[in-house]
């Protein structure tokens, strides 16, 4: 999975109703997890922490998908 470039970033900070910190926050940082599957049980774990809304646990899921085409 490569590191999203601040332009990429902001596509998907910019869902209507989704976090923007949030998605800016995870999207910068995903690529070091190890991968798209821990980046996903990252994602799980977090989104029910600080509990996301479904638009920026979908935010974040359509930018990890991107990142690991």
């Amino acid at each position: 999975m490569r590191p999203l470039t601040n332009d990429e970033i902001a596509i998907f900070a910019h869902v209507p109703n989704a976090s923007e910190e949030a998605v800016w926050n995870f999207l910068g940082t995903a690529h070091h997890c190890g991968g798209y599957l821990n980046a996903l049980a990252n994602l799980q774990m977090d989104a029910e922490l600080y509990e996301w809304n479904k638009e920026t646990v979908k935010a974040i899921l359509d930018g990890l998908k991107y990142a690991n085409n």
